[in-house]
């Protein structure tokens, strides 16, 4: 099994079997201009957090990375984004007892960022008024 990331950065480029074809889309070097600088749609898979919309989605994350040993694998943290103080966090682990690659998620409030926390617990709040509308069966 290959599976590479891009040094400073928590994008993985490619998992495959070694010797085989990428799984994840390569899309090369194709720049989009954002207020922050250069995104590079290089494919693979990259953790992101909604809203989906320009420049928030597309923020750099080519440096800054944060690597570290975890129990068979590895933690890789990027800085906290210049826009929206959130700081990205994906483990990558492979199964002890099986073929598998397990990826963990994380998106740690940045915990500094009055504004930030103020943000998330408005949203937090809209939600849970929103999900008083869901009937459940």
């Amino acid at each position: 099994m290959q599976l590479e990331c891009l040094e400073n950065s928590a994008r993985i480029v490619r998992f495959s079997l070694k010797g085989k074809s990428n799984l994840f889309a390569d899309l090369g070097r194709s720049p989009a201009q954002t207020p922050f600088g250069n995104f590079y749609f290089r494919g693979g898979h990259r953790l992101w957090h909604a809203p989906k919309s320009m420049p928030r989605t597309y923020m750099p994350d080519n440096e800054g990375a944060v690597i570290g040993d975890i129990p068979n694998g590895i933690r890789i943290e990027m800085p906290p984004e210049s826009w929206t103080h959130i700081v990205k966090v994906i483990e990558i682990q492979l199964s002890p007892d099986q073929p598998q690659v397990i990826l963990h998620h994380e998106l740690p409030a940045f915990r500094d960022n009055k504004e930030f926390v103020k943000n998330r617990n408005q949203v937090v709040k809209k939600i849970l008024e929103l999900a008083s509308y869901i009937h459940w069966n």
